[in-house]
């Protein structure tokens, strides 16, 4: 989910609640405390640091935009039913970030409301810069890039796949959970250092994987995990 501006960015992501949850109002205004007419707020929680990738054009100036979806209605079990759609249409775009970590009690009281279930959906707005012009050099300089995706899946040893499991990169701090299928996608994941650790946390359990970060680039990467203890 890319976008130029925050508007943009703001019409992307309720045509997208609108069309997965037919017949829910769709607001980018925070979550109210009474459960009316069945509703969906998208509310723009905050804007996060999102560092561009080192290559040589200029880069970008560009942040994540994450907007925290909760859905109210007069029957909590429609309310529930329309989170989970959003939830696993979310899960499935790549394109997308999904925090399902819960949000603190501090944000629930500043919006004044309980707190409720919940995830956070996020996406990069970006302004490109034009380029500046460079001094002519005579040898090849050869700059560091970025790998503008990591992706892979979460398997058991008998290839099942492992769905809503975390799978973390912690030297960047950033999240994402698999889907149905057991597959991850994390965006703008820099080159360097060589090497990363991989954490992937399921069933209560959690299992580190080192992996270097050029054979990110060419197949997505598959995550053996142990459910149980041997």
């Amino acid at each position: 989910m890319q976008a130029g501006l925050i508007d943009e960015l703001d019409d992307e992501i309720t045509r997208w609640a609108g069309a997965t949850a037919e017949g829910f109002a769709v607001s980018l205004d925070p979550p109210t405390p009474e459960a009316g007419e069945s509703s969906l707020s998208l509310y723009l929680l905050e804007l996060a640091p999102e560092p561009p990738g080192r290559g040589p054009r200029r880069a970008p100036l560009q942040f994540r935009a994450r907007y925290l979806v909760t859905a109210s209605a007069t029957d909590p079990r429609e309310a529930h039913a329309a989170l989970g759609a959003l939830l696993f249409s979310a899960l499935e775009n790549h394109e997308w970030e999904v925090d399902q970590r819960p949000v603190s009690l501090e944000v629930w009281g500043g919006l004044g409301v309980a707190p409720r279930p919940s995830f956070v959906v996020s996406g990069t707005v970006r302004k490109e810069l034009p380029e500046s012009p460079g001094k002519q050099v005579r040898e090849a300089v050869f700059l560091p890039t970025t790998v503008s995706s990591f992706h892979g899946i979460v398997l058991t040893p008998d290839d099942v796949p492992i769905p809503l499991a975390r799978v973390e990169l912690p030297q960047l701090d950033v999240m994402t959970t698999t889907d149905a299928r057991g597959r991850f996608a994390i965006q703008n994941v820099p080159s360097e250092p060589a090497a990363r650790v991989v954490t992937v946390a399921a069933k209560g359990r959690h299992r580190h994987y080192e992996v270097a970060a050029l054979a990110l680039i060419e197949d997505p990467l598959v995550l053996r995990f142990e459910m149980e203890e041997e």
